[in-house]
């Protein structure tokens, strides 16, 4: 969603010391062939917003990568 977006790049824009923020687009996800995510966000009327946010701590070195996955679908009528 759009809303959702924005709000992450805010985040990014607030906390731009140890956030990055990356919205992919439809034509990004198509570039990355992201196909079964674009074939759930067929269902939705609305573009799909794929949002990346890294956090990277201000000081020393990454010792330990952890992933945290969610989906936000929005069935519209």
């Amino acid at each position: 969603s759009d809303a959702l977006a924005e709000e992450a790049l805010s985040l990014g824009t607030n906390f731009g010391d140890v956030l990055t923020v990356k919205i992919l687009d439809e034509e990004k996800c198509k570039e990355l062939k992201m196909g079964a995510y674009l074939g759930v966000a067929a269902a939705s009327t609305n573009p799909p917003k794929f949002i990346h946010i890294q956090y990277k701590p201000p000081r020393g070195e990454t010792k330990i990568k952890l992933a945290i996955v969610g989906k936000g679908l929005t069935f519209d009528r």
